[in-house]
């Protein structure tokens, strides 16, 4: 790959990139909220489908007469470890993860040390530091996605399992 030769009349490309960089920040602090809020939405759904599943089976053990058909106890039983996987994998990608941050103390010496450098020397500086923090945020927002992928495939097994029981006792 060869760099293009730049151009002497046209500004520099600094803080272009800049801001490049400050915009991919703010998507990744905008995705990791959209992970966690779909997160606590998982978290809620399977709470409230495991009470409805509790109720249910409250319910029929109060009939005296009455009994689950075998067929339906892998089903129930199937849908109560997948709601619980899916809660605890939704539980993980809600879990504080360890984002990069600026090390205070090393900012306080560059600044001592380059404040009275060119602006371009700072954008360059500061931009390598956000890419840091970056690279950090898109790797920990993606185990974020994972664990939220594998808590709706967790959960979407518990509701087929939880639908088949429900349809073998009404069927």
């Amino acid at each position: 790959m060869t760099v293009p030769t730049p151009d002497p009349r046209s500004p520099p490309a600094g803080p272009e990139f800049a801001s490049f960089v400050l915009n991919q920040l703010d998507t990744e602090e905008k995705r990791r909220a959209s992970l966690e809020t779909r997160g606590l939405a998982v978290i809620t759904t399977s709470g409230t489908l495991v009470t409805l599943l509790l109720a249910l089976a409250a319910l029929v053990t109060q009939q005296k007469d009455y009994r689950l058909p075998e067929s339906v106890n892998a089903w129930v039983t199937t849908s109560l470890i997948s709601f619980v996987a899916a809660t605890a994998l939704a539980i993980g990608a809600n879990a504080p993860q360890m984002y990069r941050v600026v090390d205070v103390a090393a900012l306080k010496t560059i600044v001592r040390a380059r404040w009275e450098s060119s602006s371009d020397d700072a954008i360059k500086t500061l931009t390598a530091t956000r890419l840091d923090e970056l690279q950090r945020a898109q790797a920990v927002n993606g185990v974020k996605g994972y664990l939220l992928l594998g808590a709706a495939v967790a959960q979407g097994v518990a509701i087929g399992g939880l639908t088949v029981a429900v349809a073998i006792i009404l069927g």
